[in-house]
């Protein structure tokens, strides 16, 4: 009979239109539907009633099923077990319900939950660290094996206390430094700044870039400096640049720079940036 009077009831109900014929035809090749019980106090959108005149009560809240135990009828209360099908549209999830306890149609609207978004962890970079001087140019060239620097979220610089993107590329910039013993590699990507506090100078990038070279001079009252190259690790070539410079160290407590930890450093002695005319390997 419940089933007889379905397409009435989802009119009265309130069912969307262009979900009524879909709801029909769920329940017609599953009349079992999913089982669910309904908890005390939870809420029902609308709620058909019984008797000779039937109508749709709105905003229906579930009453408690007292159950009898050891001869009182208080003390213990059941969920009313329920057949319900499901259709989504439009954002929403609509619920159509058949408790077993009444046989009275009822339906139930709620807004789909937002999806959870899980973000990636922060890339882990490693960061070339040395001592510049307030006004100090600080001329810095990447190598590789390819044609560009990687994508990352890692690359950036921190001039004294203050982080801030990569330079643009100056590709017009006039490379003093080190080529000849580098066979393997070219520049791909030159910057040059202008240090503002001085002190620490940290040049960050993705850990990818620790497999190739990072050059490194320094420009100070018009005197430049040869540059310091730091090497890739686990190099092995016969000739070495600045060759008690190679190794990358862990950081000994942890490290993290605009929200990416820090995962390897280099540091390099202010001693290594030799004021010369003429600098090794040039």
């Amino acid at each position: 009979e419940a089933m007889e009077k379905l397409p009435e009831a989802l009119e009265m109900l309130g069912v969307p239109e262009h979900l009524r014929d879909a709801f029909v035809e769920e329940v017609r090749q599953n009349p079992q539907g999913i089982t669910v019980y309904l908890t005390p106090d939870s809420a029902l959108t609308a709620m058909m009633s019984g008797g000779v005149h039937p109508h749709a009560m709105q905003d229906v809240v579930v009453a408690a099923l007292p159950i009898k135990w050891r001869g009182r009828n208080d003390t213990v209360v059941a969920a009313a077990r329920a057949r319900s099908w499901r259709l989504e549209s439009d954002g929403k999830v609509y619920t159509l319900i058949l408790p077993e306890v009444c046989f009275n149609w009822s339906y139930q609207v709620e807004a789909l939950p937002e999806p959870k978004v899980v973000e990636a962890p922060p890339e882990e970079c490693a960061a070339v660290v040395f001592q510049a001087q307030p006004g100090d140019e600080i001329h810095v060239a990447y190598w590789s094996d390819s044609d560009r620097l990687e994508r990352s979220t890692c690359w950036g610089l921190v001039d004294g206390n203050q982080l801030s993107e990569l330079p643009s590329p100056c590709d017009g910039c006039n490379w003093r430094g080190l080529r000849r013993f580098i066979t393997s590699e070219s520049i791909v990507e030159q910057n040059a700044y202008t240090t503002t506090h001085g002190g620490s100078q940290i040049l960050l990038m993705p850990l990818s870039q620790t497999e190739h070279y990072t050059s490194v001079c320094v420009t100070r009252d018009g005197r430049q400096s040869c540059s310091v190259t730091v090497e890739p690790v686990g190099y092995s070539g016969r000739r070495r640049v600045n060759k008690s410079r190679d190794d990358w160290e862990t950081p000994r407590k942890k490290v993290s720079i605009g929200g990416n930890p820090i995962a390897l450093i280099s540091r390099i002695p202010t001693s290594l940036f030799q004021w010369r005319r003429r600098c090794p390997g040039e």
